[in-house]
């Protein structure tokens, strides 16, 4: 007999709100001097190129707002350790991944986007997106 256990299910629930609510790549966002670009894919995948010329040994995604053409970190994702050469790609199904809560957190609830925020180069050298300061008016 075939039992399907309750998070199972949620994860399947998920899934099925995901493949009905995401039908356009507007869910994703590539930040100022990003060194990969992001390209969200229907219904819930998402590609990164790796156009910064080095090769990458890890990269973190996150949840952003962006108001007034500003964008502004929400939250992170786990780190994650993959290598991609330059000119690479690397492509996920999100019910694939680690983080089918903290999507459905970022994308379904909050309304936010997914975007690159941080990567590791095999040279230990690094980029990290800096969130713009705010103007101070004397």
């Amino acid at each position: 007999m075939f039992v399907l256990k309750p998070v199972v299910i949620s994860q399947m629930a998920l899934s099925v709100v995901l493949l009905c609510t995401a039908q356009n790549t507007s869910w994703v966002v590539n930040l100022p001097s990003a060194p990969m670009s992001l390209e969200g894919k229907v219904p819930t995948g998402f590609i990164l190129k790796n156009t910064s010329g080095k090769p990458v040994v890890s990269f973190t995604l996150g949840c952003v707002v962006v108001k007034k053409e500003k964008p502004s970190i929400v939250s992170t994702f786990p780190a994650q350790e993959f290598s991609i050469d330059p000119g690479g790609s690397f492509s996920r199904a999100v019910w694939d991944a680690d983080y089918v809560d903290e999507y459905h957190d970022c994308v379904i609830q909050e309304k936010a986007k997914l975007a690159l925020i941080s990567v590791g180069f095999q040279d230990k050298t690094s980029w990290r997106f800096s969130e713009p300061v705010a103007e101070v008016k004397h």
